[in-house]
């Protein structure tokens, strides 16, 4: 019934994309020259140049609705249509390099206006792969899922990293319904039940947790990012029915970048679940709260690892240097680059390692080290690779 039931909502789906999104369906042909966007507004109480704008809008948002057909089938864009419309369709600007204006009509009560925009189809894709839509399942961001469970009996709290005779329990409800969530979301989830890999850890769960210890553990499982947190059930009284059993799951979770060792998301929810046969209940309001929960956090991740790059400066400052002469490096750096954000600074071998997070690309952020300058600091240049940059820095005297 199910699967009958999301079969017919896709077909549904699909339709209304062809009919109101006839682009997507020779897309193709203007892959080279641009793609056509037919957008339209109702002018309300006279106001043409009210309705203009929104018809503009609308029409870029076709122009992207139409790249991203290009690259999709009609399957997939109805499978994450909602995740596609608020990441992508409803946010041309980032994607749309131009347009040009092919024509534009006042109607009776409505303004039509047709372009032909020009996309960037390197960063489309590559927002893509990074959602998991595109590429193989490798290329998804891959997640691990560490909630600790408390159940109805009060007993102490239970967390599968403690010991590996708990990854495999039934106790684990909730990591099993949060893994689904965010797999249909476009995220490779990490089975932890594979005993090769990370130690039995006794980290704590929720806010208490440890970023950097968290971001260790996750390591051992190629994680990317983690959804560490805890839940707890709890029996409320029906006001309604005396006969009905009323469960409440309360789920508080932080995501945590495994190579920044930093918080990306937090979110709380609890929702309530009601049946006449207890089990059911609680299996209700943990299905609620679940859904509740990756619902807040799906979209803020996506955009999270959008915005931001991780990068690794691996610096060497000469003898004697000391963890105050990074922080005053940094500092300049941050005075140059206004919007890196520091994450942490270690030594390691004769050499700090200082984490960051920036919007900008790697080419430019180099670029602008060695040709605007570090005030304050000459900068060599000694390797380049992935997130990985290498410098000397030597101090002005």
């Amino acid at each position: 019934m199910k699967e009958n039931y999301r079969f017919i909502v896709h077909s549904i789906i699909v339709f209304l994309l062809i009919i109101i999104f006839p682009g997507i369906l020779f897309s193709q042909d203007f892959n080279e020259t641009g793609y056509f966007g037919s957008g339209v507004a109702k002018i309300k109480d006279g106001n043409v140049s009210a309705a203009r704008k929104k018809a503009f809008i609308d029409a870029q948002e076709k122009v992207i609705i139409s790249a991203v057909g290009s690259q999709l089938s009609l399957g997939d864009i109805s499978k994450y249509f909602l995740m596609l419309k608020k990441l992508f369709f409803e946010k041309p600007d980032i994607y749309l390099q131009r347009f040009k204006l092919i024509s534009e009509n006042p109607l009776y009560d409505m303004y039509q206006v047709n372009i032909q925009g020009f996309v960037q189809q390197d960063m489309l894709s590559q927002d893509l792969k990074s959602m998991g839509i595109l590429g193989s399942g490798r290329e998804k961001t891959r997640v691990l899922i560490m909630i600790a469970e408390q159940d109805l009996s009060g007993s102490s709290e239970t967390a599968w990293w403690e010991s590996y005779k708990n990854r495999l329990s039934e106790a684990s409800i909730v990591n099993k319904n949060l893994s689904n969530y965010f797999r249909d979301s476009g995220f490779y989830v990490v089975d932890p039940s594979d005993e090769r890999k990370g130690k039995a850890t006794n980290i704590l769960s929720g806010s208490d947790a440890d970023p950097e210890e968290v971001a260790r553990f996750a390591e051992d499982y190629d994680a990317d990012i983690v959804v560490i947190g805890r839940y707890e059930l709890k029996s409320t009284e029906s006001r309604r029915l005396a006969s009905v059993e009323s469960i409440q799951c309360a789920i508080s979770a932080r995501v945590i970048s495994v190579k920044g060792s930093s918080v990306l998301v937090q979110a709380a929810t609890y929702k309530l679940g009601m049946h006449v046969d207890e089990l059911t209940a609680s299996r209700l309001a943990i299905n609620n709260a679940c859904s509740h929960l990756a619902g807040q956090m799906v979209d803020k991740i996506y955009l999270k690892l959008r915005n931001f790059n991780y990068y690794e400066f691996r610096l060497t400052l000469g003898k004697g240097s000391e963890k105050m002469d990074v922080e005053k490096w940094l500092a300049s750096l941050e005075s140059l680059l206004p919007d890196v954000v520091p994450r942490s600074i270690e030594e390691k071998e004769d050499m700090w390692i200082v984490k960051i997070d920036s919007s900008m690309k790697r080419a430019d952020m180099v670029q602008r080290i060695l040709y605007t300058g570090v005030a304050g600091y000459r900068s060599k240049l000694i390797l380049v690779d992935g997130e990985v940059i290498e410098m000397k820095i030597f101090p002005e005297r």
